[in-house]
C-alpha cells in the first residue's frame, strides 16, 4: 500500500508542478524576458546533468 501511495503522490505532485507554466502567461513581458533566460538555462543545465548521470554507469 505504501508503494502505491508514494507513487501516486509523486505523480500528482509532478503533474501539479507542470501547471506553473500557465502562471507565466499572466506575467508582464519585461519580467518574462528576464525570467525566461534563467529558466531556459536551468532547463539546459538539468538536461545536461541528467545526460551525464545516465552515462556515468556506462563509463565505469
Amino acid at each position: 500500500m505504501n508503494v502505491w501511495f508514494y507513487s501516486l503522490t509523486s505523480v500528482l505532485v509532478v503533474s501539479l508542478l507542470s501547471f506553473i507554466g500557465v502562471l507565466f502567461l499572466a506575467v508582464k513581458k519585461s519580467i518574462l524576458q528576464k525570467l525566461l533566460l534563467f529558466l531556459v538555462s536551468f532547463a539546459a543545465g538539468g538536461m545536461l546533468g541528467g545526460a551525464f548521470i545516465h552515462l556515468l554507469p556506462e563509463a565505469i
